[in-house]
């Protein structure tokens, strides 16, 4: 089981848990026609996390669309 986690940018996200030193079991994001980027990691509990791109309904990202339909992320 993993806790699934939203952003704008899942490669932002990314840079951001690594430089942290996170442990990561994906060292690039995960991308596969039809789903959201991606990668998973570890927290210092050995709790699975997930970081999903948030996309709109054309599955955009969000960060692709205009600034005021933009949600906050990570």
């Amino acid at each position: 089981m993993a806790i699934r986690l939203g952003t704008s940018d899942a490669q932002q996200a990314l840079d951001k848990v690594r430089e942290a030193g996170v442990t990561l079991h994906n060292q690039e994001l995960v991308r596969m026609e039809g789903v959201p980027a991606m990668f998973s990691f570890t927290d210092p509990d050995g709790n699975g996390l997930v970081y999903l791109e948030e996309t709109d309904q054309s599955g955009a990202s969000v960060s692709a669309t205009a600034p005021d339909q933009q949600r906050e992320g990570a």
